[in-house]
């Protein structure tokens, strides 16, 4: 009998990751979508490798995009070395694009695969994201006055007005993708925190997973110091003497990003910093209706595909090289993406 795209997808994901089961259901349960999969085949018929195109919406330069997340990217052992990845990449570009994504992005597994993803993709870097110990000399006894925290209950409406504020590229999750990543987190025995001022509003939000002796914070958001009363408080209340929290970075790179429709993207940064003047040359093999001449001049572009690329003395730009113009140093960081 011959496979279904889901189970495909999930004999070829338990070969190619070292996700536990709970996982994998989860994932297959709440995430997986066959309008959103691509698989190859090998000549006797066996799906041999497989991605996914998850849609997600891009906050960038204050404007919403939607964009397509590539998760799951794998080839069977058997299978690597040729090639087949470089072309389902291709292929998928090319859907997102169809489907009228403005933009894809990615995390990479392993540091080599930056290199990768650039060189057959044209991604690049642009979220940034480090480690930070927290060890306080001494942990408050007590949260202060007019601060309430709820352990096991998150705010929703708060991250996402959080992630708004992010004006320069942020992902905004959807309550549905929220409340994925809240199971995620449970099954790796965590969960979320939040932390509510005296009239009852939400003003920071955590989740985190206890250590032994430690705290793993995977998410905090609000300002700095309120987000610290939170963290005492988890401190306090797990038994924990110190804290690693992820953050964003703007130079340890944790995540890319490759630019399939630029006119948009730069439409909105134009109006972002409409004092902003220059003009480049573009070119992207993959998608040449864009290649061309841009003009960036208060708050308004100008697109002529009248020059050729290689007769001009302006600037040239390719997707990846774009990426790292307009998003360096790294702007934000992702969070709460099953990674």
């Amino acid at each position: 009998m011959t496979e279904s795209k889901r189970e495909a997808s999930v004999r070829l994901w338990r070969i190619c990751f070292d996700d536990p089961e709970p996982f994998i259901d989860l994932y297959f349960h709440e995430v997986f979508r066959d309008d959103d999969t691509l698989l190859r085949y090998s000549e006797t018929g066996e799906a041999v490798a497989h991605l996914q195109m998850l849609p997600y919406q891009l906050r960038i330069f204050g404007t919403s995009f939607s964009a397509g997340y590539i998760s799951g990217a794998c080839t069977h052992p058997d299978h690597r070395g040729k090639g087949i990845m470089h072309t389902m990449m291709t292929e998928a570009l090319s859907v997102m694009y169809d489907r009228g994504d403005v933009c894809s992005f990615l995390i990479p597994a392993e540091a080599w695969l930056y290199d990768f993803y650039s060189r057959i993709g044209g991604y690049a870097p642009a979220f940034g994201r480090k480690q930070i110990l927290y060890r306080p000399n001494s942990i408050p006894r007590k949260s202060p006055r007019g601060y309430t925290c709820t352990i096991g209950q998150g705010d929703y409406s708060f991250l996402s007005a959080e992630e708004q504020m992010d004006i320069r590229l942020a992902v905004q999750h959807t309550f549905g993708q929220w409340q994925t990543a809240l199971k995620d987190f449970s099954l790796a025995g965590g969960d979320v925190a939040m932390l509510q001022d005296g009239a009852g509003k939400t003003v920071g939000q955590a989740c985190f997973v206890p250590r032994e002796n430690s705290l793993d914070v995977r998410l905090l958001v609000g300002d700095t110091e309120v987000a610290f009363i939170l963290v005492d408080h988890l401190l306090r209340s797990l038994d924990c003497d110190h804290a690693s929290i992820l953050a964003h970075s703007g130079s340890t790179p944790y995540g890319m990003l490759r630019i399939l429709r630029p006119i948009p993207i730069l439409e909105a940064f134009a109006q972002y910093h409409p004092a902003e003047a220059r003009s480049f040359v573009y070119s992207d093999p993959l998608f040449p209706q864009h290649n061309g001449t841009y003009h960036i001049s208060k708050g308004h572009i100008a697109f002529s595909d009248n020059i050729q690329p290689e007769r001009s003395l302006l600037p040239h730009h390719t997707p990846d090289s774009l990426v790292k113009d307009l998003f360096s140093p790294f702007p934000s960081t992702l969070f709460l993406m099953l990674d």
